[in-house]
């Protein structure tokens, strides 16, 4: 037997290179040699089924093209937005109004809770109705491109092709009215005119309520203002000043008083300052913590009436300027984000309360603006827990807030009949505070009486920051001196100042040493118009020859 042949029993000799011929394939086994069969059982069903005929297939059995695998099928996806998802987003909102402020802020009037609300377009709340449109149509939230784009669209809408309409935060003037929005879950409105106050759910004003509002008591007619006065911890001019700035803060218009409450542990400041605003503007948040920058103050300018600012220790020079534009009016400008020319502007103009345990207003411009009281205080055997405090205000709070209205019904009335001897910074105020005062029951000056005794004691305030200054500016006054500033410096112990921050101190001294008698004039002498200063005594508030006690100063 050769190597390249093999030999068994019961066939006969073949080469290697021969291979053994199989019977010849007839009839349908040809389908079986093209769809080829795996044949290690241990592979998957899955695995095994790939390149076999489907059923589908089977009278095609005889084509000899190839059978294709089939993907498994499954259950159908959820419905999802088509792809032209924003213009039908776009279309979704085309029933609703779309419309800008006076400065040009987009704003939309969209119906949630059976109410119309006007949200600002591009804020939280708008984001989040536009979410719930796209979820009730898709059953899924926008991306956020494709919410971007939607916004673009109602903002170029609203601003150039939108009317105009002022948009308030819980006050709001009328024609010879005013419009108090209560901000409870049925959106009643007081409408208060020179003929009494009534409950609207349409009136003629647009409101904003962004989501920290809380609701105002529903006023009931009967009440009295002096119900209030159980609860606070004040005599009884702080009492006038306290409701006095109640008052106040509804007029549709500033310039708003300051309300500025000190005292020592104990006087029930921060509660003094919460039953404030639970009658004007109620929050859902706490008491706000002191500021450090003009954007913090102007984002809660923009989100409340009312800005309180909670247990401050003293008013840096920043803090002063920022509060005296919070009351008189002032806009904040930035940069907007990822953006290198386009300014965001907020402008506002709002009352205030701040507390502390010192003096907070020192400087004489804050002062001016500033409305306040020293509490005294609270003995413990008169003392109640925070419980039944709130709840017997709750149950006093809706005839309170009534008498309120009641008196806001004669100050729109009254308010151009009134007539001032004297006009301060809020002499605004002061005037619709007088034009109200008859239906609380006040006689006639009560709140002025209260007012000069407060501006007496702002003055000595303002004074008291520079006792050295003040001890040497009655004792030039009494010899009616007058020289360079350079010996005035010295004169006043300021001879280390730079002569800008002298004439600056000056400047912000001379209306207050006015009103204790003392004339400080700055002149111009010789041919190099040399600056000079003259002080002498005139008439003042203080003391009868206007001057004063050195101990004044202490």
């Amino acid at each position: 037997m050769s190597a390249n042949s093999f030999e068994s029993p019961d066939s006969t000799p073949a080469t290697a290179t021969q291979l053994p011929q199989s019977p010849p394939v007839q009839g349908d086994e040809l389908s079986d040699l093209q769809t080829p069969r795996l044949a290690d059982a241990s592979l998957p069903s899955s695995t095994a089924a790939i390149g076999t005929a489907s059923a589908d297939n089977a009278d095609n059995a005889d084509d000899h093209s190839p059978v294709m695998p089939q993907e498994p099928k499954c259950a159908e996806p959820p419905m999802s937005p088509p792809p032209n998802r924003i213009d039908d987003m776009v279309k979704e909102l085309q029933q609703i109004e779309v419309f800008h402020d006076e400065h040009k802020r987009p704003y939309a009037s969209v119906l949630l809770g059976g109410h119309v609300e006007h949200l600002e377009i591009g804020s939280e709340t708008f984001t989040q109705h536009l979410d719930a449109v796209a979820y009730r149509k898709w059953k899924r939230g926008l991306m956020k491109h494709q919410h971007d784009e939607v916004v673009s669209v109602l903002r170029a809408k609203a601003i150039h092709e939108g009317p105009t309409h002022p948009v308030h935060l819980r006050v709001a003037p009328g024609d010879s009215s005013l419009y108090i929005d209560l901000v409870d879950k049925d959106r009643w409105s007081v409408e208060v005119t020179a003929q009494g106050w009534t409950l609207t759910q349409t009136p003629p004003v647009r409101f904003c309520r962004p989501p920290m509002m809380a609701a105002l008591p529903t006023p009931m007619r009967g009440g009295q203002i002096n119900d209030l006065r159980p609860f606070l911890n004040c005599t009884d001019g702080g009492f006038k000043m306290i409701v006095g700035f109640i008052l106040a803060s509804f007029r549709a218009k500033g310039p708003y008083p300051i309300l500025e409450l000190v005292g020592e542990k104990g006087t029930s400041k921060s509660t003094t300052t919460r039953l404030v605003q639970a009658l004007i503007d109620p929050s859902q948040g706490h008491l706000g913590s002191p500021i450090s920058s003009e954007e913090q103050l102007a984002m809660r300018a923009k989100h409340s009436w009312l800005v309180t600012l909670d247990n401050c220790s003293g008013a840096t020079d920043s803090l002063s300027d920022m509060l005296c534009r919070l009351a008189t009016g002032g806009a904040f400008t930035k940069r907007e984000l990822y953006t290198n020319t386009t300014q965001i502007t907020m402008d506002y103009c709002r009352p205030c309360v701040i507390n502390g345990i010192e003096n907070i207003a020192k400087r004489a411009d804050l002062l001016d603006r500033c409305w306040g009281w020293e509490l005294s205080r609270i003995d413990s055997s008169r003392r109640k827990t925070e419980a039944d405090l709130w709840a017997d205000f709750a149950a006093k709070a809706p005839g309170i807030f009534g008498a309120i209205c009641d008196a806001l019904v004669v100050a729109v009335r009254e308010e151009n009949n009134v007539k001032l001897q004297s006009m301060d910074r809020l002499a605004d105020a002061e005037r619709w505070v007088t034009a109200a005062a008859p239906a609380i029951g006040w006689p006639a000056g009560a709140f002025q009486a209260v007012l000069r005794e407060r501006r007496t004691e702002v003055v000595h305030r303002a004074l008291d920051e520079y006792p050295a200054i003040w001890t040497a500016m009655k004792r030039l006054a009494a010899a009616s001196w007058s020289g360079p500033v350079s010996e005035l410096q010295d004169q006043l112990g300021c001879g280390s100042m730079k002569p800008s921050a002298f004439g600056g101190l000056m400047r912000r001294l001379t209306p207050d040493l006015a009103a204790v008698g003392i004339e400080l004039k700055k002149l111009r002498q010789g041919h190099a118009s040399a600056r000079w200063y003259s002080v002498k005594s005139v008439v003042g508030i203080v003391g009868i020859d206007g001057m004063g006690s050195e101990d004044d100063a202490a």
